[in-house]
């Protein structure tokens, strides 16, 4: 080859790497979003907590690490069916105009949350079909179009009527011209509750779905999270954590028709204005609640020796971590282009994490109060039932608790056609071992009090009397709101007392249920 024509090869290749490097916009796959949230259903459904704010959040992160720009992602809460069907349509229609004149591709996401019925999503007292949803998303001109639908009895958009063994979701896709299809992704399976989580702030699978995106779920750590990645962790911590629940496991669920290989990604982590990191000296569950909003807008659990981040906004945070029934919690102020590294030696205790987190994320003191009214029987031979009112304290000690309470009670007495009245006042602790199961707090444990009590006649005289209490006692406690909770617990036990110089025993069976608060 002669010296001019390798300058000619060399001038060619110049040139085209320069037309495409100069292609890069033409090239480049514009992202579009429909997100809705709605709080109400049909009028026999009671109205959720947290969609609406589910889908808020969803909607920002898309912005904050998806590379959509804002005017691409619509968002409606608390709208109508024809409000989303409209906006559906817009947005199919601007994919239309832009696809392939000004893109070479589009990427479409649809989210919803709320109430559904096994065939409809539900828009307050409207209803929006699966069918027809499915109609629209695929008539769209993007050539990937990815639905995440988080309300009950979704699986039925995805046809599958009971939970999958494991997350075997083996979709591959690609940013390349070639692929191109629909994937639904639901938050249950066909008959199954979507819950939601007082402790979270959110619905289950939506909190795992967005912790997923800004980084718990990039397993490879090249900090870039993937639709594959996401659903297998949105996926395995949703089935986890609901199997603790009242309400039993749920399970999502997906249905892909996709031509071509690769792996879209959902959400990039450089993009992020500040990165959080958990290095390999960490182990556990961490939630991380926004301060001025007492938000929880994220969580990592990893065993010790792996590295995990999450991409944040600026802002400041408080990053809690349960141990051992503990809560131990430090504040942390992320800048704009802050790395900061969680340190568990410098995390001070703080108490309760249920108490501290699920009543809305502010720490607690591991301190309360609470009033109770009860009935007990048992306490003497032909004693009728004893009608009490307790007030006590709830003391946390790491996973002990302490209920001292002072009590008052009464009851009328038929004995051997004598008829009398008899005031009991009794102290008393309950030493219990507490275990956080979901949003519950459940105790068990010893029961230790002392009751003084007073017989009044009908001649006037007056007997009066000490007891000695001791028994096995179970409770449990439930949010309601902020540290409001109710209470509950059962005893079983004995009392003993002095009768004629001697003493003697009957067994006592005690219910109280009650309010408590905690600071």
């Amino acid at each position: 080859m002669n010296r001019s024509l390798a300058a000619r090869l060399k001038l060619i290749v110049f040139f085209i790497a320069l037309v495409l490097f100069a292609l890069p916009a033409y090239a480049q796959v514009v992202r579009f979003a429909l997100v809705a949230g709605n709080n109400r259903g049909q009028d026999r459904k009671s109205t959720l907590r947290y969609a609406e704010n589910d889908a808020r959040r969803f909607a920002g992160l898309l912005t904050d690490l998806g590379d959509f720009s804002a005017e691409n992602v619509e968002l409606i809460t608390a709208g109508r069916a024809d409000e989303f069907t409209r906006a559906l349509d817009r947005i199919n229609q601007r994919i239309k105009q832009q696809v392939p004149s000004k893109y070479q591709r589009a990427l479409l996401i649809v989210y919803f949350s709320g109430h559904a019925d096994g065939l409809n999503l539900e828009f307050g007292s409207d209803r929006l079909a699966y069918a027809r949803l499915r109609e629209l998303v695929e008539e769209s001109a993007a050539q990937i179009k990815v639905v995440f639908v988080d309300s009950c009895q979704s699986g039925g958009l995805t046809a599958v009527k009971g939970g999958r063994p494991g997350p075997s979701f083996d979709l591959v896709l690609t940013d390349n011209i070639e692929a191109s299809g629909t994937v639904i992704v639901t938050s249950s399976s066909a008959g199954e509750n979507s819950q939601e989580s007082s402790e979270l702030q959110g619905s289950f699978y939506t909190h795992y779905l967005l912790s997923g995106l800004r980084g718990a779920a990039d397993h490879n750590h090249d900090l870039k999270v993937t639709l594959a990645e996401v659903y297998q962790y949105a996926y395995s911590k949703t089935v986890v954590e609901t199997a603790r629940t009242l309400s039993g496991t749920q399970h999502p669920t997906y249905d892909y028709k996709i031509a071509g290989r690769g792996q879209v990604v959902l959400t990039d982590l450089a993009r992020g204005q500040a990165i959080l990191d958990f290095g390999p000296h960490t182990r556990g569950r961490f939630l991380v609640v926004k301060k001025d909003t007492d938000e929880v807008v994220a969580e990592v659990t990893k065993p010790f020796g792996s590295w995990q981040q999450l991409a944040l906004p600026a802002g400041s945070y408080l990053v809690a971590q349960r141990r051992d029934g503990r809560l131990f919690a430090s504040q942390v102020t992320l800048s704009i282009k802050d790395r900061f590294s969680i340190d568990p030696l410098k995390m001070r205790e703080h108490g309760s994490l249920v108490a501290s987190v699920k009543s809305g994320g502010t720490s607690r003191s591991g301190f309360g109060l609470f009033l109770h009214y009860g009935m007990m029987s048992g306490a003497l031979r032909n004693l009728a039932v004893v009608h009490q009112a307790v007030i006590g304290a709830r003391i946390d000690l790491g996973p002990l608790t302490l209920f001292p309470a002072f009590g008052y009670g009464e009851a009328n007495i038929e004995e051997d056609r004598l008829s009398y009245h008899m005031d009991m006042y009794t102290i008393q602790n309950y030493l219990t071992w507490r275990l956080e199961y979901s949003v519950l707090d459940l105790f068990v444990g010893l029961n230790l009090g002392l009751s003084y009590g007073t017989q009044h006649l009908p001649n006037e005289k007056n007997f009066s009397g000490t007891m000695f209490a001791y028994g096995l006692v179970a409770g449990m406690d439930l949010p309601l709101y902020k540290g409001l909770t109710l209470q509950l617990f059962w005893e079983v036990g004995s009392n003993v007392f002095k009768l004629d110089q001697e003493f003697s025993q009957y067994v006592a069976l005690k219910g109280l249920i009650g309010l408590g608060y905690q600071f």
